[in-house]
């Protein structure tokens, strides 16, 4: 059960990055994703930033499905002690992981907008 829910969830997440259009029309003023496309003149900070915000939300969303995980060990432990202490040990380790995550996520977008 645990392989089936971590296989969907990553194949999920593989298709949704799949999705993304590599090529746009020329003379668009929108871009989907702009996070993902580089203009001609882009300097190296907007690739950075770019590189950053795509392992942010990786990141983020993989600490997401480790929360699920973890509310579902709890949840479905059915009095074993050490399947709810494991499930609850998940939840807190993904907590602390998306508080830094978005720590994280704050600082460059700060230094990325005031210092540079």
């Amino acid at each position: 059960m645990k392989r089936i829910f971590f296989l969907t969830g990553a194949v999920a997440l593989l298709k949704s990055f799949l999705k993304i259009p590599v090529a746009h029309a020329v003379g668009s003023s929108q871009i989907p994703f702009s996070w993902v496309y580089f203009k001609p003149d882009s300097t190296i900070l907007d690739v950075i930033s770019s590189i950053l915000t795509w392992l942010f939300l990786t990141v983020g969303g993989i600490a997401v499905i480790f929360f699920i995980y973890g509310g579902v060990t709890y949840l479905t432990a059915g009095g074993n002690e050490e399947q709810a202490k494991k499930g609850k040990t998940i939840l807190i380790q993904a907590i602390i992981g998306l508080v830094i995550i978005a720590l994280a996520f704050l600082l460059e977008r700060t230094f990325a907008t005031k210092i540079l």
